[in-house]
């Protein structure tokens, strides 16, 4: 009896705990690689790498720098070092799990990238974002992701954002030990039907931008304040319905205004409130 065909499956490359580096070849879903690093620089631009069940080690960055999709299927875990993306293409990222225990588990530099259906988690004691944003030149769309920073210490965000254009839609973001989302530098940012925790703050806006929030949940687990302005520039904060806990809103610079928003209006007050029938007020 002659041996099996081999199995082409077109634009793919797949990756499991059975593969093997050396054997593994693009195309073949019979010749799984055994890791996502050798898996995505085999991969060619269009390409989809599946990464079937299972945990993965990262021993090193894994750098995302072509057009390509990263699916990971099912209960699949990619922990260690950083997911790094730069490029002028567009690059996708969908389900599993990204965690980097002492560092950021993902760096967008530049490109256009789409996040779906993902836990991404730090577990880092200092200084470490669980998804750094910066550049000019990067896009992050985040939908139906759960982003944790979970080293509860000061410093540790669960998102931070240096430039660019974020958008997160259906998400929870938490931080244990500092900001859920800190936008730093210049940028614009979207946020709909999010779920934002920090210990110091849920958001923190710095420097010349505008967030716009429809929907959305902010809270302070510590004593700051939910939602506030940094001391720099004129950052602009408008939010559009959700609700605000405890501790409303700090203004050091720039503006918070609110449409239908509910807060304890006893706890302090943004800069502009919309009244039906009165206009901003």
């Amino acid at each position: 009896m002659p041996p099996p065909a081999p199995i082409p499956i077109g634009r793919s490359v797949f990756v499991s705990t059975l593969g093997d580096d050396k054997t593994g070849q693009r195309e073949r879903l019979d010749r799984c690689f055994a890791s996502p690093i050798a898996a995505v620089a085999a991969a060619q631009a269009g390409d989809t790498v599946f990464v079937f069940p299972g945990e993965y080690p990262l021993a090193s960055t894994l750098q995302l720098n072509k057009r390509i999709s990263l699916k990971l299927l099912g209960q699949t875990r990619l922990f260690g070092e950083p997911i790094e993306i730069y490029t002028s293409e567009a690059v996708s990222l969908e389900g599993g799990m990204i965690h980097s225990p002492g560092g950021t588990p993902l760096i967008v530099n530049s490109g256009i990238v789409t996040v779906r259906d993902c836990t991404i988690q730090t577990d880092a004691t200092s200084n470490q974002d669980a998804i750094l944003l910066g550049g000019s030149k990067s896009s992050l769309l985040l939908e139906n992701c759960y982003v944790l920073a979970a080293g509860g210490t000061t410093g540790t965000d669960a998102i931070g954002m240096d430039n660019g254009w974020l958008v997160l839609n259906d998400c929870r973001v938490v931080s244990e030990g500092a900001n859920g989302l800190t936008v730093r530098n210049a940028g614009r940012v979207s946020l709909y039907d999010c779920d934002i925790t920090g210990n110091d703050s849920a958001l923190v806006a710095d420097e010349a931008l505008v967030v716009e929030s429809e929907g959305c949940y902010f809270r302070c687990s510590g004593i700051g304040a939910a939602v506030k302005t940094a001391g720099h520039g004129n950052p602009k904060i408008h939010l559009r319905g959700g609700e605000v806990y405890g501790l409303p809103f700090s203004i050091g610079n720039g503006e918070i205004t609110v449409a239908g928003t509910v807060w304890d209006r006893t706890k302090g007050m943004p800069g502009k409130e919309w009244i039906p029938g009165a206009g901003w007020k």
